[in-house]
């Protein structure tokens, strides 16, 4: 068994492992490429995009962690779709919906991820909260996640010379906005999961098997 193939727990071993495979292989040509013509920030943007594909995967393991496939899949592709498509290849300028889709995506999941750290630790008691406490946890961790993103941005425009806020202040603006209203549509599925006699929603056999898998 090659060494990643030791990472990788066995219910996913299929076609998330293809992917991921395919992405990092994609990447290669594009690394290789960008250094022959001096393009060292397209060079560097590609290879901090195979790291953080590849990182999750040693980490899961040896924490003993399970993760859904579709997390794993979703943040590779993020990383894929804001490093490399959005930064390196400047999808960011062609596609106006990109910074959009990409923000309002990532806010969205990390108000789950604060959701089902907190709904772990309820799990086993370590704590104690209402639904609404976790929610509004969620919440907060969303927005954390996207001020910390800003200030990666900011960082790399001033260092670097990246230019990934593109319009300076107004492109922060939008960004906290789309920010805002994901992170609420995932503190309100988190609500919704929490509460008894409240709908259901699509992603609760998810949250289900989480909280399940890590107890």
């Amino acid at each position: 068994m090659s060494p990643l193939m030791h990472y990788i727990p066995e219910n996913w071993r299929n076609w998330s492992l293809l992917f991921l495979v395919f992405l990092v292989l994609s990447l290669v040509p594009a690394i290789v490429g960008a250094v022959l013509a001096g393009n060292w920030q397209s060079a560097f943007l590609a290879a901090v995009t195979v790291v953080f594909i590849l990182v999750p995967l040693p980490f899961q393991a040896r924490a003993g962690v399970y993760v859904p496939r579709v997390f794993q899949v979703a943040l590779a592709l993020f990383v894929y779709a804001t490093l490399f498509l959005g930064e390196a290849n400047r999808f960011y300028y062609d596609v106006w919906w990109w910074d959009v889709m990409l923000h309002s995506g990532s806010a969205f999941a990390f108000g789950l991820i604060g959701l089902i750290t907190l709904m772990l630790s309820v799990s086993r008691q370590t704590i104690r909260a209402k639904p609404i406490v976790l929610s509004v946890f969620a919440f907060s961790f969303a927005l954390m996640i996207g001020v910390l993103w800003e200030i990666f941005e900011f960082t790399g425009d001033q260092l670097l010379n990246m230019d990934m806020q593109k319009d300076g202040l107004n492109d922060t603006m939008w960004d906290f906005i789309v920010n805002t209203v994901a992170a609420f549509a995932a503190a309100l599925v988190g609500y919704f999961y929490l509460t008894p006699h409240t709908p259901s929603t699509p992603l609760d056999p998810v949250l289900d098997k989480v909280v399940t898998e890590n107890r």
